[in-house]
């Protein structure tokens, strides 16, 4: 399954008010980190390890090759970075569910576990 059809999947399972996020694909990691530093984290050190998420036009990067990992690993990425966009929809920017780097990691691990659980559960992923 592809990084596509498991994002579909997700996207399709959760709420109506769960954030709606436009998914972008980048061909190697040099191309996920330059996007990461032209855009508002260009003030963090590295690169995201697969991903990140862009508040402002709603979307979730992830690097292509995470299409070699398992289908519920896949997931967990993607519900992660959702669950940023979520924590900031949400609560805002203040909060520190997404301004506070440990707690918004956290919030998005959390996030993320809780999800795949279910969708295994219920045979998605």
């Amino acid at each position: 399954m592809a990084i596509k059809e498991v994002f579909d999947i997700i996207l399709e399972r959760l709420p109506n008010t769960y954030p709606k996020a436009r998914l972008v694909i980048h061909s190697s990691i040099s191309a996920l980190t330059y996007e990461y530093q032209r855009g508002s984290h260009g003030d963090k050190q590295g690169p995201p390890p697969f991903g990140y998420c862009d508040n402002r036009d709603n979307s979730i990067h992830v690097v292509a090759q995470l299409s070699r990992e398992q289908h519920y690993d896949v997931a967990w990425y993607l519900l992660h970075e959702l669950g940023h966009l979520y924590a900031y929809k949400r609560y805002g920017e203040r909060d520190r569910r997404w301004s506070n780097y440990k707690v918004a990691e956290q919030y998005a691990n959390n996030f993320a576990t809780r999800w795949v659980k279910k969708l295994k559960k219920e045979g998605l992923v």
